[in-house]
């Protein structure tokens, strides 16, 4: 209920579905490094991603590999 009492963005988490799964997802930084975490409510996993770059590139690499992950995890 917390992730989605609000669509698109609850507490501090964005929320999203995909092919019938809920996914909640949520990124950080403090500019050295970026996080993307992603959880597939359906699948009862979570995608977690950590570059050791804070700049676009990094975040864009983070994001790309954490939607190639869902999409292996989401078809299974």
């Amino acid at each position: 209920m917390m992730h989605y009492i609000y669509p698109e963005y609850a507490f501090g988490w964005s929320n999203l579905e995909v092919n019938g799964n809920h996914i909640s997802e949520c990124d950080g930084t403090v500019g050295t490094f970026y996080s993307h975490v992603e959880i597939i409510k359906e699948k009862n996993i979570a995608v977690i991603v950590l570059c050791n770059s804070g700049d676009t590139g990094g975040k864009g690499a983070a994001i790309n590999l954490a939607r190639l992950l869902r999409e292996q995890y989401t078809t299974l």
